[in-house]
Formats: structure tokens, sequence, C-alpha cells
């Protein structure tokens, strides 16, 4: 096997690692957040799959280092993520991500 063979094997099993360990953050996250996936998907149908990772992770005050961290990405990039989630979502670029007035329990992230 080739070097670089085992280099993607690694990235697989990293991949798949990661995959797994958010599968099971997600289920404890719907235990104690029950509505908010379903919720900010009524309100944002077009969400992709990594918007509501980050959203999921906003809303649980998380640091952008600590969610670039999370999410295997840079600083810069989930800076970049939370301004086109900002657009996505019609929210002004000081406000607050409580941004969902509409829905119980108030949402609230912080972009």
């Amino acid at each position: 096997m080739g070097e670089a063979a085992i280099l993607d094997l690694i990235e697989l099993i990293d991949y798949c690692t990661f995959m797994i360990t958010w599968n099971q953050f997600e289920l404890v996250f719907q235990s104690v957040h029950p509505h908010f996936i379903k919720k900010l998907l009524n309100s944002f149908p077009d969400l992709s799959m990594v918007e509501l990772k980050l959203c999921v992770l906003i809303r649980l005050n998380i640091s952008i280092k600590n969610i670039a961290h999370i999410l295997h990405q840079k600083p810069e990039s989930i800076k970049v993520s939370r301004s086109r989630l900002r657009k996505e979502t019609k929210t002004g670029t000081y406000q607050n991500l409580s941004f969902f007035p509409h829905i119980k329990n108030k949402v609230i992230l912080i972009l």
C-alpha cells in the first residue's frame, strides 16, 4: 500500500469517526433542545447540513475557535460561514442571531 493510499485511508477514518461522533452529539442535542432544528428548518428550509451544524454549535455559544476545531476547519472559514449564514437568514452584522423571534423558546444564536 502506497503512502498516498495510507493517507487517504487515515482521512476516511477521521471522517467516519467525525460523522459517528456528530450523530451521537446530535442525538443528545435533540434531547435537550427537541424543537430547535425542526423550527430552524421550518423558518429556513434551504439551510445546508453544514449550516445546520454551525447553527447548533452557535446555539450552544461555542467560540469560533472551538467550532473550527470541532468542524475541522480554520477559524477564518467559520467567520465566512457565519457571514453567509447571516445573509441567508437576513440577519444584520451586529445583530445577535436571535433572528427567530417567531419561534417559541426564543432560539438565540450569537454570530
